[in-house]
């Protein structure tokens, strides 16, 4: 299964996340990337231009150890990706993860369950890769998914 989101270019607000780091708590004193440990850490990405204030997606974890080379193991780990308008449109769960910084890439072979908020995709499966810059998510095993199509001639719903 392969799920698209409105194609991006590919920005990543290292800085953000180096600061949301530090701002956790995580270090007294500054120490690289690689070393960070921690817990509740958010690693947000903003929109390029005219939307840089909002929001593209935010990865968050309730427990971080580093890997090595920019990539670090995810406990509990949700995924939400937003709109140019700030409007959340979908959230990715799953138990664990690795969140490859230099790649720009979330992948695991742990379960994942996906939905979209306007309630139209509900999906699972095993395993997955999330490629932020293109913004498409492919579950590769056990997939299951529900799709509410709405009934011929009706308007699609408004948040």
């Amino acid at each position: 299964m392969r799920i698209s989101l409105h194609p991006t270019r590919r920005h990543l607000a290292r800085a953000t996340a180096a600061a949301g780091l530090l701002a956790a708590g995580l270090a007294g004193v500054a120490q690289p990337m690689g070393l960070f440990k921690g817990t509740n850490i958010s690693w947000p990405e903003f929109n390029d231009p005219p939307n840089q204030n909002q929001m593209k997606s935010l990865l968050t974890s309730a427990r971080v150890e580093p890997l090595g080379n920019g990539s670090f193991l995810l406990h509990t780990a949700r995924l939400e990706t937003y709109g140019t308008n700030g409007v959340r449109e979908m959230t990715i769960t799953t138990p664990g993860c690795v969140y490859d910084m230099a790649k720009g890439t979330v992948s695991s072979s742990e379960p994942i369950q996906v939905r979209s908020d306007d309630g139209r995709l509900r999906s699972e499966g095993k395993g997955f890769v999330w490629r932020q810059g293109e913004r498409t998510l492919i579950i590769t095993n056990h997939v299951n998914s529900v799709f509410h199509l709405p009934p011929r001639g009706a308007e699609p719903p408004t948040k």
